[in-house]
């Protein structure tokens, strides 16, 4: 895009012509001409391309024929190799030469990797919520199972898709009791959660998290001793993005 601007300002302005290969004004002036009809018509080219590559532009009719991309003079790249002008439209057909001798699928790919890039390079800004997990399906491998029912938890990453629970988290379970019956009871939770996958929350475009988390239980109230009272399970938990 700096080769455009440059290019504007030398349509627009009206500098002294340099001396192309001989003294000759009339041929210098030829070229002149030659070399402004070229900067416009490749100036207009490259701001369609712009903004219609990989895309077909439509029309009346359904879509249009790819523009041409326009060819320099003849005696620009000789010129340009042993010039030494900075200034002026001849000095400014060179700068915007060197644009046009890029491949356009090339310079696609080189402002890609620009965007990719600066992107990965740029702080990233986590939203607090997307470190909040809603827990379900947790369950023990010990016979009779204790089942997580429901539960929340806040977690911070350590290292890659490992994340560690900030806090205790609290969830309802589902547990046995001396009886032979089963009984609901809240308890706090701690453990390890490993991101597996993102995916679309079914019903909304909200896009969530999946997690498999490792985590051991403390039943809240329980009659039974320190030992009894805690349980290790796992389940799943999702968070928001």
């Amino acid at each position: 895009m700096a080769a455009l601007a440059l290019a504007s300002v030398a349509l627009t302005a009206s500098p002294t012509c340099a001396q192309v290969t001989d003294d000759d004004p009339g041929v210098t002036e030829q070229r002149a001409t030659e070399l402004r009809a070229w900067m416009r018509a490749y100036t207009e080219w490259k701001e369609w391309a712009d903004k219609w590559r990989g895309k077909r532009e439509p029309g009346w009719f359904g879509t249009r024929e790819r523009k041409v991309k326009p060819d320099p003079p003849v005696w620009l790249a000789g010129y340009c190799q042993s010039s030494l002008e900075t200034e002026g439209d001849f000095a400014a057909g060179c700068r915007l030469l060197k644009d046009w001798q890029t491949d356009h699928a090339t310079a696609m790919i080189q402002e890609q990797t620009r965007d990719e890039r600066a992107r990965r390079e740029a702080p990233s800004r986590t939203r607090w919520w997307s470190n909040v997990h809603f827990d379900a399906l947790w369950l023990t491998t010990q016979i009779p199972a204790t089942y997580g029912v429901i539960g929340i938890h806040a977690t911070h990453k350590i290292s890659g898709r490992l994340h560690i629970f900030m806090a205790p988290g609290a969830m309802l379970l589902n547990i046995p009791t001396p009886s032979g019956n089963r009984e609901w009871k809240p308890a706090t939770d701690l453990g390890v959660s490993y991101q597996l996958s993102d995916f679309n929350f079914p019903g909304t475009k909200r896009v969530a998290t999946l997690h498999l988390n490792v985590a051991k239980a403390w039943v809240v109230g329980n009659r039974g001793s320190f030992i009894d009272s805690s349980v290790e399970l796992t389940g799943l938990s999702i968070a928001f993005k």
